[in-house]
């Protein structure tokens, strides 16, 4: 957990907000610091970064974490593929690809959700 905090400290500023998003969800799975409610901790935390890191709340309405919960196939193929490609490359960037892309269209299709 000391690591984790370290690197969102460390990486804050000149880090994106989908980045920091993915690195939180994915990571906090993996230190898997509680005996139940790692997967909802880790979404949590991971969808209060992003609000944080965009500087105000997100509008509710379809939110990343809702559309995780119901598709839940592609959230689990990116925390295999990050452990995977993670193990292999010791390489977070590498690591971070698919839940990049997975946030990134997750809250694409909230936005949109929002503006109608």
């Amino acid at each position: 957990m000391v690591s984790l905090c370290a690197y969102i400290n460390d990486n804050w500023s000149r880090r994106d907000l989908v980045y920091l998003s993915a690195f939180i969800l994915w990571r906090l799975n993996w230190v898997h610091p509680f005996e139940n409610g790692n997967g909802r901790t880790a979404r949590a935390v991971s969808y209060l970064a992003l609000c944080m890191k965009h500087g105000a709340l997100l509008p509710a309405k379809n939110s990343v974490v809702q559309q995780i919960m119901l598709q839940r196939q592609p959230y689990y193929a990116a925390l295999r593929s990050a452990d995977e490609v993670f193990t292999q490359t010791k390489s977070i960037d590498k690591a971070l690809e698919p839940f990049i892309q997975l946030l990134s269209l997750l809250l694409k299709e909230q936005i949109r959700a929002n503006l109608s």
